[in-house]
């Protein structure tokens, strides 16, 4: 991704984005890319590398909290209605009126929100391991949703979120920034995840330790250098405010407001499943889809969370092909 491709924007609410925009050419649409946490815009390159040779348009912001863009540490900064309004933002500044919506992770979560807020806006959506979630209109219930994961899976999915709330948490992880990549990023999966991320304590108990077993072999080591090396320029501390915020409950009065018929997707859906992630549940995003989404296309991966990063070229094929139908 190129640097000079980068470009900033200050939104209406005070914050810079830092995002990257390629126009589309000959006549292609324009591609949306949402990435997760704890990640940057970063981490679409491999998507970025097949698809804008091709002539797509690309729009790649760092969400807000990383990369280059704006950290807020007030969670209330995070409320999903008003970061999809910065996003929309961003594309009214490069005058792009619809787009294909890429998510992941929590990126997922936000185009969730853009889906609902600002139909018209999409032509279709791509969900990389994770898919439509549904607002939730209950104050959020750690140990209810772990309880729920549970008794679906086996284990408790959402363990890890006890550490990344916890106070202690940014500066641990900023202090370890390699050991906590390498658990996020792990070198084996499922295996680190269900030892060390969906088991209580266990995620503070590695980052405490410092552990470091190496990168995955789907990671250059120079790509995992500039992972950590984003984290250091960026900080954690903001980023975790995606996780504070569902705690604080920032959203449920903006979700008490939507109709529950405008959770259902008007355009059509690719899903990129990851059978070996153990937190973004493929069976819960296919059960989301089946319920809320129109014309939905699921492809299993033999992948981990990182599905677009590990299994790329399959991947983007994949969703090349659906693109082409539509």
């Amino acid at each position: 991704m190129h640097p000079a491709l980068y470009k900033d924007v200050t939104v209406p609410r005070g914050f810079k984005y830092h995002y990257y925009y390629s126009p589309a050419v000959d006549g292609k649409p324009t591609l949306l890319f949402l990435h997760g946490f704890p990640a940057t815009s970063y981490d679409w390159r491999r998507q970025v590398a097949h698809f804008q040779p091709k002539g797509y348009g690309i729009i790649a912001p760092d969400i807000l909290g990383s990369g280059e863009t704006s950290a807020p540490v007030d969670v209330n900064a995070f409320r999903m209605n008003e970061v999809a309004g910065d996003i929309i933002q961003i594309l009214n500044t490069v005058k792009v009126d619809k787009v294909i919506g890429f998510g992941h992770d929590w990126g997922s979560v936000l185009l969730t929100r853009l889906a609902i807020l600002y139909s018209e806006r999409f032509i279709s959506f791509v969900w990389m391991a994770l898919g439509f979630v549904p607002p939730y209109t209950e104050p959020f219930d750690l140990e209810a949703a772990m309880k729920f994961a549970k008794a679906l899976v086996g284990y408790e999915a959402l363990a890890y979120w006890e550490f990344l709330i916890s106070e202690k948490a940014p500066e641990l992880i900023e202090k370890n920034i390699e050991s906590f990549n390498q658990l996020l990023y792990p070198k084996e999966s499922p295996g680190y995840w269900l030892d060390w991320i969906v088991n209580r304590g266990k995620t503070e108990e590695w980052i405490i330790s410092n552990k470091q077993p190496g990168r995955p072999l789907w990671l250059a080591d120079a790509e995992f250098e500039k992972i950590n090396q984003d984290t250091v320029n960026s900080g954690i501390r903001s980023s975790l405010n995606w996780y504070k915020g569902q705690m604080a409950n920032i959203d449920l009065e903006d979700n008490k407001k939507i109709f529950v018929e405008n959770y259902k997707l008007k355009s059509p859906s690719f899903l990129a499943a990851a059978t070996r992630d153990p937190v973004s549940i493929p069976d819960m995003s296919i059960g989301n889809l089946e319920r809320f989404g129109n014309s939905v296309r699921t492809v299993k991966f033999d992948a981990g969370h990182w599905v677009h990063v590990e299994k790329f070229e399959e991947v983007n094929k994949a969703v090349e092909a659906w693109l082409e139908t539509l």
